[in-house]
């Protein structure tokens, strides 16, 4: 959980510098996200972008379209960074994230645009519930309880169990 923490915090501090839309695309930002992503497991990097994005939809729905734009706009840069990294010869194990994580960010990217197409204006619309959300509850003191994962009306504590870095065609419910 405390790796976790470290990662979400770090993403958030990536996200900040990402607010003005060119730092993301520029080779500092593009190493940044990179260097971060390298810096902790697949399983780690995975969940934080999975509770960052959560965050940012449900940011951008309480906020305007124009947040929710800017977040699928976002996700388009990162996925443009990675899909020109996993163009050249890397390890094994970090071409592996990257795959994991691109396919994570089509879904995010998908799901984001379809939101925005369908006018979703509040976090409480069956739209946005039914797609699985990750949460990191800051102030919970237990390490296990920290991230919460929720789709509709079902909520479950994030178990930590790692599966590995196993190969991922589509990402679903």
């Amino acid at each position: 959980a405390t790796e976790l923490q470290k990662a979400v915090e770090s993403l958030e501090v990536i996200d900040d510098y990402s607010q003005d839309s060119e730092k993301v695309a520029d080779t500092s930002g593009q190493m940044t996200f990179l260097g971060w992503i390298e810096s902790f497991p697949a399983q780690i990097v995975l969940t934080a972008m999975q509770i960052s994005w959560g965050q940012r939809v449900e940011d951008g729905l309480r906020k305007s379209k124009k947040e929710m734009v800017f977040t699928e706009k976002t996700i388009g840069k990162y996925l443009v960074i990675l899909a020109d990294r996993v163009l050249t010869d890397l390890p094994k194990d970090i071409r592996q994230k990257y795959e994991q994580l691109i396919t994570d960010l089509v879904h995010q990217r998908d799901t984001t645009k379809h939101l925005i197409d369908k006018r979703v204006q509040s976090k409480d619309d069956f739209s946005w519930l039914y797609h699985m959300r990750y949460t990191w509850n800051v102030k919970e003191k237990e390490p296990v309880k920290k991230v919460q994962i929720l789709m509709a009306n079902a909520t479950f504590y994030y178990g930590f169990e790692y599966l590995g870095v196993g190969e991922k065609l589509v990402q679903t419910p």
